[in-house]
């Protein structure tokens, strides 16, 4: 402002000083429209004509007209500008539109998750057995079962659960546990697996310090950890009703986001923490920390000990039925055997007892060239392995409770989500009607059908069977690249304001810039409701995984964030456009044309796959 009054108190002006005082003007007036004032110039009309008509050079004359055609064009240009910007926004609205009205069919969804199954008297009867029937058997009718060993290690975990829930039981671990409390391992493949299987270790700070969580109390570790800004979380969580104020909010929101993220561009639950924690590192929520597991068991550790904690976890390929070597299932069916003789000698004589010998026959599954067992003492070790007790023989003579674990809801309902968390609503027919509407002929309750009433709202309008198919994947796509191209231009244009300002030292002009932060923040929103609608859908448990697998399918195919970040003009058009200053060449008919495509027009790329790259 100081060089434009310096202009207006000096005699003879050349064609430069008015141009840069008719831009200026144009620009400071437009400024005080902007702020709700009277629009005051800085010369009065008059005035600023007699300036112009001192100009008697004519080579003064043209560098005025020059600014005169910066002007001519800037007026057509502001309004494209302000057209490519209205257009931006309406884009953004169409594509939010799908996305919102996609979280709000999600959310029916997340609704119908949380209901309990719903179902007739018949159909749960029908269901147990159908249940049972999958569990007991696989799908091309094998029977499953249970080896000598597997069967061997159920005794043992049934006897020591009765030991803890009925004491005064007759059980014949008793007097093992007596013996086995007060031996100490001796087993390496125990001793040496014993942390890992365990969690037995600490945690060490990793800032050079040596800090160790074993050897401080609970609360010393906390406040070791505790960073300033994990302080101030918790401060703000403790002066509300717990819901935190806008800081802890904040940081809640980014974490879902970050974690909507990495599983929309394909990572696992895993891949999220491990990016989360890092996150959180940089931004101080959290301290690093190493765990370290002890390298020795300890010293004190019992026969006893490992058999509460459960035998399966320290002999996987033995009782668990893991995918080992016959070498590995050998050793570790002679390390059993040679640490707990006892325990296993128990066992086997109480299944002789029980179901060998007794009125309940249990025979293991027929194997060629295997005569019937009769007693488990003089089978070949070599033979534990193909030893199998069928399912469906334990089931019938309820061998060690095999039949109240067969007949839990985790079992008959296994893949039913609903049963199983929220429960089993039984339907019956009001006395009205007689049959329920919701009942078909087989008396089964039927779900009703709620994908006609959300097909406007959800993804689904994009499956290829939908009605609207070709139309409804046309206008997201339409949208999608107009957007991106209206917001090039925006960018385009407004780098083309500041380099006439730099060139022509008119600063003031760049007050006609438009401002790109608001769609930015609207891109950006889009670009992160993306994310959370797929972590939604893929966290929803649909009964129909098909619909659901297709439904992230075309979230990855017409809804993929837009890297507007990546829009930038090239360099090489940059300082042709600049070059086109010279002489305001790029203000005249002939090369105007060409200053805008340089600028304002989005090249044509594409990425590995031979698309977009935006």
């Amino acid at each position: 402002m100081a060089d434009i009054k310096r202009l207006l108190k000096k005699k003879g002006w050349t064609g430069r000083e008015l141009g840069i005082l008719e831009l200026s003007n144009m620009a400071i007036m437009f400024r005080q429209a902007l702020e709700g004032k009277e629009p005051q110039p800085i010369v009065e009309q008059a005035r600023f004509r007699e300036m112009i008509n001192g100009i008697t050079d004519r080579q003064q004359g043209q560098i005025y007209n020059g600014y005169i055609s910066i002007h001519e064009w800037l007026s057509i240009r502001y309004n494209i500008a302000q057209t490519q910007l209205q257009q931006a926004q309406l884009q953004y609205r169409t594509l939010a539109a799908y996305v919102t009205d996609a979280i709000f069919a999600e959310d029916v969804y997340r609704y119908i998750e949380q209901l309990p199954a719903i179902m007739t008297e018949k159909q749960y009867r029908d269901a147990r057995e159908a249940g049972l029937k999958k569990w007991l058997y696989d799908e091309d009718g094998t029977e499953r079962g249970d080896s000598l060993a597997a069967l061997i290690e159920r005794g043992i975990s049934f006897y020591t659960k009765q030991l803890q829930t009925n004491p005064a039981k007759p059980n014949p671990l008793k007097a093992i546990r007596k013996k086995y409390i007060a031996e100490p391992v001796k087993s390496k493949l125990i001793l040496e697996g014993y942390n890992e299987v365990m969690g037995e270790g600490y945690y060490t700070i990793e800032d050079g310090s040596g800090r160790r969580s074993d050897t401080m109390t609970a609360e010393e570790w906390q406040e070791a950890i505790t960073t300033p800004a994990m302080k101030q979380a918790l401060r703000d969580m403790k002066t509300t009703d717990g819901s935190g104020t806008e800081y802890t909010q904040l940081i809640a929101t980014r974490r879902l986001l970050d974690r909507a993220k990495v599983i929309f561009e394909g990572g696992t639950e895993a891949d999220a923490d491990e990016a989360q924690q890092k996150k959180d590192y940089e931004r101080g929520l959290a301290t690093p920390v190493k765990w370290h597991y002890y390298e020795e068991a300890p010293a004190d550790l019992t026969k006893w000990d490992i058999v509460e904690a459960g035998l399966m976890d320290f002999y996987g390929g033995l009782f668990c039925g893991m995918d080992v070597s016959g070498g590995e299932y050998l050793a570790e069916l002679e390390d059993f055997l040679t640490e707990f003789r006892e325990l296993a000698d128990a066992i086997i004589a109480d299944i002789e007892k029980l179901y060998l010998t007794g009125k309940k026959q249990l025979q293991p599954l027929p194997v060629k060239g295997h005569k019937p067992l009769k007693d488990i003492a003089s089978l070949p070790l070599e033979d534990w392995s193909s030893t199998v007790f069928s399912w469906g023989d334990l089931y019938k003579l309820d061998v060690y409770g095999f039949k109240e674990e067969a007949e839990e809801d985790t079992t008959i309902f296994d893949g039913n989500r609903r049963a199983i968390i929220n429960g089993i609503a039984i339907l019956r027919a009001s006395d009205l009607l007689g049959r329920s509407p919701r009942i078909n002929e087989r008396g089964y309750y039927v779900e009703p059908d709620i994908s006609n009433t959300l097909s406007n709202f959800t993804l689904e309008a994009f499956f290829t069977e939908a009605e609207d198919y070709a139309d409804n994947v046309d206008i997201v796509e339409t949208a999608r690249q107009t957007l991106i191209e209206s917001y090039y231009h925006l960018k385009g244009y407004n780098y083309a304001l500041e380099i006439i300002a730099r060139y022509y030292d008119v600063p003031d002009i760049v007050i006609f810039q438009m401002n790109t932060a608001g769609i930015e923040d609207k891109i950006q929103a889009l670009n992160e409701l993306i994310p959370i609608l797929y972590k939604k859908i893929r966290d929803t448990n649909y009964e129909d995984k098909e619909l659901k697998e297709r439904k992230l399918q075309v979230l990855k195919d017409l809804f993929q964030p837009i890297d507007y970040e990546a829009l930038t003009i090239p360099e090489d058009s940059r300082e042709q456009a600049e070059q086109l200053l010279d002489g305001f060449k790029a203000f005249k008919p002939e090369y105007t044309a060409l200053f805008d495509k340089l600028l304002c027009t989005l090249p044509e790329t594409e990425d590995e796959d031979g698309e977009g790259a935006y």
